[in-house]
C-alpha cells in the first residue's frame, strides 16, 4: 500500500521488520559504521528533509 503526503512524498510499508544490532562504538570499526550507515539514511531521505526544511 502506497500512500502521498500533502507534500508529495510516497509512503511505503516494510516488507520484514528490521532489528536492531548492537555496535561497539568504542572501536574505530563502529565509529565508521555509525558515519557510512548516517551517510547511507542521508543519501536515501534526501527529499524527505529538504521537504521538512522548507515547510
Amino acid at each position: 500500500m502506497k500512500q502521498t503526503n500533502p507534500y508529495g512524498i510516497r509512503i511505503k510499508e516494510r516488507s520484514q521488520p528490521v532489528k536492531p544490532v548492537s555496535i561497539p562504538l568504542a572501536s574505530e570499526d563502529g565509529s565508521r559504521l555509525v558515519k557510512t550507515a548516517a551517510k547511507r539514511v542521508i543519501a536515501r531521505h534526501k527529499k524527505v528533509i529538504k521537504a521538512l526544511a522548507d515547510r
